[in-house]
């Protein structure tokens, strides 16, 4: 059991490192699509027809509200980022020392994160300490 579970929080780690690039990478580019400089370039998609959209209003009332939703996305996604590094660290640090409170925050990190392997490797490795 203490196999299976250092297997998966290895993988649960990699995992949660990719992810956290992918977020990072994700969050970024909406930040900079939500700055003021890119209100225009909206604007003029809306009224051209390159962007359509169902949101009620007028096009400068609509690129604002699109650009609250990439701002609001953008701080999800950073949080996302700060969630995925500490359980990419939980999980390594699990795995060497083997200690139940670090299972168990692996578990909270990975229903956190969404990481299917890092809550089982935290169950498994919960399991196969007393081996």
């Amino acid at each position: 059991m203490r196999k299976i579970g250092n297997v998966l929080l290895i993988i649960a780690g990699v995992f949660a490192i990719l992810g956290s690039v992918g977020c990072l990478i994700g969050g970024i580019v909406l930040f900079v699509f939500s700055s003021p400089q890119y209100t225009a370039m909206i604007i003029e998609g809306l009224e051209n027809g390159t962007i359509r959209s169902t949101l009620p209003g007028t096009p400068e009332q609509v690129a604002m509200q699109v650009q609250l939703m990439f701002l609001i996305f953008a701080i999800v996604l950073i949080v996302e980022v700060a969630i995925a590094i500490g359980c990419a660290v939980v999980a390594f640090l699990a795995r060497s020392k083997q200690s139940g409170g670090l299972y168990i925050a692996n578990i909270v990190l990975g229903v956190l994160n969404g990481s299917l392997f890092s809550v089982l490797g935290g169950i498994f490795g919960l399991v196969g300490k007393d081996e």
